[in-house]
């Protein structure tokens, strides 16, 4: 499975990386970054900032996290706290155990880079449009559909190691 979710990731952050590009230079300077309840832009950044945080967010950070997982999995073992730790790291289970982290936290490197890309391409319409408003119901979607996602990543983490056959 990890194999997959790699692949999926390196797409995604492919598609994001050309997203980024193609619409950079259609971005106005400084970019409107931040915006209050009612959708008015209340904080900005310069282009090149801008294009440095949303490839950091949506590419650097999830990598990082798989990375500090993966290194923690195989370095620090006893460190994991996972249901039924005991159970599900003796010798027997603990390399698949760790195999499954490791592959559900690029699960969770997959969700984060949609996530940054959908975010990038509400700022782009929102700094595009005129006046600079971000679209709010569509923005509360894209949370809730990531606070959603999240959910269930978590939901099938806990259940994996709840459960002891």
């Amino acid at each position: 499975m990890s194999r997959f979710a790699i692949s999926v990731f390196a797409l995604l952050a492919a598609v994001l990386i050309a997203d980024i590009t193609a619409t950079f230079e259609a971005l106005p300077e400084p970019v409107a970054t931040h915006f209050d309840g009612a959708g008015r832009p209340d904080d900005w950044m310069s282009r090149r900032g801008y294009a440095m945080f949303i490839f950091a967010f949506g590419i650097g950070l999830p990598l990082a996290i798989v990375g500090l997982m993966r290194f923690v999995a195989w370095r620090f073992p006893a460190r994991l706290n996972i249901p039924n730790r005991r159970y599900w790291l003796a010798p027997e289970r603990r390399e698949s155990t760790l195999r499954f982290l490791v592959s559900h936290m690029w699960r969770l490197a997959c969700l984060m880079v949609l996530f940054a890309f959908a975010i990038h391409r509400l700022l782009v319409a929102a700094n595009l449009a005129r006046p600079v408003e971000l679209p709010l119901v569509p923005f509360l979607v894209l949370l809730g559909l990531f606070l959603g996602g999240l959910a269930a990543w978590i939901a099938v983490l806990v259940n994996r190691f709840r459960k002891m056959p």
